[in-house]
């Protein structure tokens, strides 16, 4: 009876983990982040919401102030300097990556950052959490089906730390 119930107690547990998940919410533009500027042709229709996304550049593991940075997509782009918050667009599943590049003092540095399922990346989090606690057998269940695509999802860039 002892082993039904931790079993049960634990299934229990395991359920409420995964329900209680939230997607992350795609935020409107804050007036204080930089704006994204769409590309000749470009449809503002397409974009499902905006995120803001903190752009910090480092150099020897210390941040760096008043760099100008390029961010590209396909669809758009935006010009500012780091560190900065940058409104960065959501097309859903069908965000593309894209390219941010800064320079100092003529050192220049690039990195290409691709969109994510940051949902799905809550999701993840939440069963590596319940691996741990709870029971290897229940996570990894969970982590298995935290990564799908899910209708409703959030997708879009995590914050960008370039290194110079």
């Amino acid at each position: 009876m002892q082993k039904f119930c931790t079993l049960t107690l634990i299934a229990a547990l395991s359920f409420t983990a995964a329900c209680s998940t939230k997607s992350e919410k795609i935020l409107a533009p804050e007036s204080e982040a930089t704006n994204i500027t769409l590309r000749s042709g470009q449809s503002r229709d397409a974009i499902l919401g905006f995120r803001a996304t903190e752009v910090v550049v480092t150099s020897n593991k210390e941040e760096l102030e008043a760099v100008p940075c390029r961010i590209d997509g396909t669809e758009f782009f935006a010009e500012f300097t780091a560190p900065a918050t940058v409104n960065l667009p959501s097309y859903g599943p069908d965000s593309k990556s894209i390219r941010l590049s800064c320079e100092v003092e003529g050192q220049k540095a690039e990195k290409v950052i691709a969109a994510e399922n940051l949902s799905a990346a809550a999701r993840q989090g939440n069963s590596v959490a319940t691996a741990v606690l709870l029971s290897p057998i229940v996570g990894v269940a969970m982590a298995a089906s935290a990564g799908k695509h899910k209708d409703g999802d959030a997708y879009g860039y995590k914050d960008i730390k370039l290194e110079l």
